[in-house]
């Protein structure tokens, strides 16, 4: 006979009473959280004790952690900052709470997205500056094709840190030339595996090209959703109310005003990056996890202006549904231009806090490729 399956004890009514005590939660909220944590923790004792007889500990931890952050979350959705208008005077260290749990609500995801790119102001001087610095950054022996707009379909993948893209585009050249694109990238925490089939080379042939590197590559933070949604431009929403962006340290940092966003009632966060005159401004939605939905981040002569729109999935758990993001830069006659668009479309079949295998995030490069390992200055052939 299998041994029992100890029972976890979370502490709900000493956690109810403190928050009664502190004025943090109305007393009649107790009856809809110990509903929400009943329908959780009931069905899942179940199911723990059926797991005990197939030994299946792995998926025990992750079942019990799982459900701790969406008790937690069942918690917060009573703190009185649900009960009360939001306004300019509302705490930082309120929101910082809620956005800390939504920060952990989302821990996979697998599906296909949408990603398109359109340069808007391509004739302008300062689009021909931007190619110029473009090119300047690029590799000698690497053929640059500026193209002014682009459409790829993309198959996405993540687990933690972990990422899968696989990208595959139809693409024309200046010259008249077809070609497809389908690139691989996987990334398991520790290195990068890329295949390209991308180059058209001798007699109309695309030549595959394999290459291992130990830091995580850029590119995919252009088509990863939840780097574009549920961040503020890659820092983590907590990271930004405790005062940090993109490594830098932000400063006046407060609430500034209540806004309703397609009907989504938003509080508005903003500060300025400090030693660098830059400002970000979120606005941040209570009811999305306090996800933003609007980014504006002003630098120097250029601005930033990203917008989400969310989809709510199974366990009341919200995740980007499309990301639209634009360039601007400010004229001579202090007019904002908009130099760019791009938009990331997360397609019906997208699942979210799933199983994935760890073979998802590793690149099977075709047997006889030579790949270059840049970890370790040196070609590798594939056996």
């Amino acid at each position: 006979m299998a041994a029992p399956v100890p029972i976890i004890h979370i502490p709900v009514l000493p956690i109810v009473h403190i928050m009664m005590q502190t004025n943090a939660v109305e007393p009649l909220a107790v009856v809809p959280m110990a509903i929400g944590f009943f329908s959780v923790i009931v069905p899942d004792t179940m199911i723990l004790c059926q797991d005990a007889n197939n030994n299946n500990g792995q998926r025990i931890k992750s079942m019990i952690f799982k459900r701790i952050v969406i008790i937690v979350f069942l918690l917060s959705l009573q703190v009185g900052f649900y009960h009360a208008p939001v306004n300019a005077q509302t705490e930082l260290s309120t929101i910082l709470a809620g956005a800390s749990i939504g920060d952990m609500m989302i821990t996979s995801g697998s599906g296909n997205l949408v990603y398109e790119y359109t340069r808007v102001d391509s004739l302008s001087a300062r689009a021909q500056q931007k190619d110029q610095e473009h090119i300047a950054g690029t590799a000698p022996e690497v053929k640059t094709v500026i193209r002014n707009s682009e459409k790829i379909n993309i198959s996405f993948s993540f687990s933690g840190m972990k990422v899968r893209c696989d990208e595959s585009s139809y693409n024309r050249l200046p010259t008249g030339t077809s070609f497809s694109l389908d690139w691989q990238w996987a990334y398991n925490g520790e290195k990068v595996d890329i295949l390209q089939y991308d180059g058209v080379g001798e007699n109309g042939l695309i030549i595959p090209r394999g290459s291992i590197r130990a830091d995580y590559a850029p590119r995919i933070n252009r088509f990863d959703p939840k780097y574009n949604g549920l961040t503020i431009l890659g820092t983590s929403v907590d990271k930004f109310l405790s005062g940090t962006f993109a490594g830098n340290t932000v400063e006046n940092l407060k609430a500034i005003r209540q806004e309703t966003l397609d009907t989504v009632n938003c509080v508005v966060v903003s500060g300025n990056v400090i030693n660098t005159g830059d400002t970000i401004t979120a606005w941040l939605a209570p009811g999305i996890m306090f996800r933003p939905k609007r980014i504006e981040y002003r630098s120097g002569d250029e601005l930033t202006i990203v917008y989400n729109h969310f989809k709510e999935y199974s366990g009341g758990v919200w995740f980007p549904e499309t990301i639209s993001k634009e360039l601007f830069y400010q004229d001579s006659k202090g007019q904002w231009v908009c130099y760019t668009k791009e938009k990331i479309s997360v397609l019906k079949d997208f699942t979210i806090n799933i199983d994935l295998p760890a073979s998802l995030f590793e690149v099977q490069f075709p047997i006889g490729l030579w790949v270059y390992d840049y970890r370790f200055g040196e070609k590798v052939e594939i056996k």
